[in-house]
């Protein structure tokens, strides 16, 4: 499959790119607005950070929202922080500053799941309580204690998969556009409905994965490359809240609405305009305001030793199913016409 050696070579690339952001750059490294909130926590609250993969954008700011819930309610002192680019070695610096001030559980989004297992483990030796959440750290290089999930791969991967056959019959070049080469929600949703594709539709052609790093320009200009080379392409799948609204304004832009069937994983409030219009037939997505609701409520939980398999309480949310190893929000939404908002997230 050409899209399984383009991901191989993109962690060469980022390396690269990482090794200049020290070189006399004024840009910053995370998001410009950290916060730290509670219910008036004393000296004695527990501390729990919260560190997505990347700062300002729509779905960090609903995760924020729902962490910061959920610190208000359990009398937690929250510090929530996120890097300005979606690069590890940012995530890693946040994450050991944390550390190095006391903190007492955290629950990290890796943008590479093996770069960021280093800073679990040390951070486990620190005696900090560690989860990972909404993408998975490595589970046995990081020693993270739980993954706080949104949705299962599988079923995410599914629906799309659906949504694809149900709009090109199950014929035509299919690409992928997705952000951060390493990040582990984005290859494994690519991996799955490789698999998918191969073993049930076979009269589909996934072409090369375009990878964007979440900037918008790049997505664009990607998405414009790959229209005309490929002008009889059926399909673009983005897999990513920041980057389906760049991919279906430039299907539009371009004349395509509903000639190239756009569809991925994003948010309501993003892409109403564009499912309204018809650019967007469907497309896939959970309220990220639960998930971060979740991931600081388990993580009090996880510091606290309360942890148990089976169907579990956090709070507002009911029936979340906790196993050895995961914790997992629900099942993923299909929206469409029919339910694509405006909800608040």
């Amino acid at each position: 499959m050409e899209c399984s050696s383009r991901l191989r070579v993109r962690h060469a690339i980022v390396a690269l790119s990482i090794a200049l952001v020290g070189c006399g750059t004024d840009e910053p490294t995370t998001s410009p607005a950290p916060t730290s909130v509670g219910s008036t926590p004393s000296a004695a609250a527990l501390r729990v950070g919260m560190l997505p993969q990347l700062a300002g954008t729509p779905y960090t700011e609903a995760l924020r929202r729902g962490a910061e819930e959920a610190a208000r309610e359990l009398g937690v002192e929250l510090r929530f922080d996120a890097p300005a680019r979606p690069l590890p070695e940012l995530q890693t610096a946040i994450l050991d500053e944390w550390v190095g001030r006391g903190i007492d559980a955290v629950a990290v989004a890796p943008n590479d799941p093996f770069v960021l297992a280093p800073a679990f483990v040390r951070s486990t030796n620190r005696g900090v309580s560690m989860l990972s959440f909404d993408a998975d750290a490595s589970p046995t290089g990081s020693r993270r204690l739980r993954f706080v999930s949104p949705a299962t791969e599988t079923e995410v991967a599914r629906l799309l998969v659906d949504s694809l056959i149900d709009a090109t019959q199950g014929v035509g070049e299919v690409v992928i556009v997705t952000g951060a080469a390493e990040a582990p929600n984005r290859n494994a949703w690519t991996f799955r409905i490789q698999r998918l594709l191969e073993s049930s539709h076979p009269k589909i052609r996934l072409l090369d994965t375009i990878i964007t790093d979440e900037n918008a320009e790049r997505t664009r200009e990607e998405t414009e490359s790959i229209l005309r080379k490929r002008p009889d392409l059926a399909a673009v799948i983005s897999l990513g809240e920041t980057t389906l609204p760049v991919v279906a304004r430039t299907v539009r832009d371009a004349g395509l609405r509903g000639k190239v069937f756009v569809s991925g994983v994003g948010l309501p409030s993003t892409v109403s305009e564009f499912v309204a219009d018809g650019t967007i037939r469907s497309f896939v997505s959970w309220n990220p305001v639960d998930l971060g609701y979740l991931a600081v409520h388990a993580a009090k939980a996880a510091r606290e030793g309360s942890l148990k398999s089976g169907p579990s309480t956090f709070g507002r949310l009911t029936a979340i199913q906790v196993t050895d190893d995961e914790i997992i929000l629900g099942s993923p939404i299909r929206f469409g016409r029919d339910n694509a908002g405006p909800p608040p997230y």
